[in-house]
C-alpha cells in the first residue's frame, strides 16, 4: 500500500477521533440537541484547516526551528478561515441563521482540544520518524524516490 494513503488514513483516523472525542463529550454534558453538532462541527472544520498546517511537509513539523518557505497564501487562507469559524460561531444573529448552538467557553476549549490534539499527535509522530520507521522509508529521501535496493 501507498505510504501517503496508510498515512492519510491514520491521520483521517486521529481527526475523526478528535471530532467523535468533542462530540461525545457535549452529548454527554447537554444531551441530543443543536449544541452537540455545533461542537462536532466546529471541530472537524478547525481540525482540517489546521491539518493544513501538516501537510506542508513530510518531514518537517510545527516543531522544528526552520519550518521552510514561508507560505504567506496558506497562512492567510487557514488564519482567514479560523477567524470565520469563530465569527460564525459567536455572533448571534449569524449563529441563528446557520443553526450553530450557543457556544460557551467550555465549548470552545473542548473543540480546541478535539481539533489539536490530532495535529500534535500527527507532527510528534513525524517528529520521532513514526512514519518513516514503519514503513521502512530511508532517511531524507522522499517515498517517491525510495527504490526496492535502497530498502534492504
Amino acid at each position: 500500500m501507498e505510504i501517503l494513503a496508510v498515512c492519510g488514513i491514520g491521520v483521517g483516523a486521529f481527526l475523526a477521533g478528535g471530532t467523535l472525542g468533542a462530540y461525545t463529550w457535549a452529548t454527554r454534558r447537554y444531551g441530543s440537541g443543536p449544541k452537540p453538532g455545533s461542537i462536532a462541527f466546529m471541530t472537524l472544520t478547525i481540525s482540517q484547516l489546521l491539518h493544513a498546517l501538516s501537510c506542508r511537509s513530510e518531514y518537517r513539523t510545527i516543531f522544528d526551528r526552520e519550518l521552510g518557505p514561508l507560505n504567506l497564501p496558506l497562512k492567510l487562507g487557514v488564519g482567514g478561515s479560523l477567524g470565520l469559524q469563530l465569527v460564525a460561531g459567536t455572533v448571534p444573529g449569524l449563529r441563528s441563521l446557520l443553526g450553530v448552538g450557543r457556544l460557551g467557553p467550555v465549548d470552545w476549549l473542548a473543540i480546541g482540544l478535539g481539533a489539536g490534539l490530532p495535529l500534535l499527535t500527527n507532527e510528534a509522530l513525524k517528529k520521532v520518524g513514526f512514519w518513516k520507521r514503519e514503513f521502512e522509508l530511508v532517511e531524507g529521501i522522499p517515498p517517491s524516490e525510495v527504490t526496492s535496493m535502497e530498502r534492504s
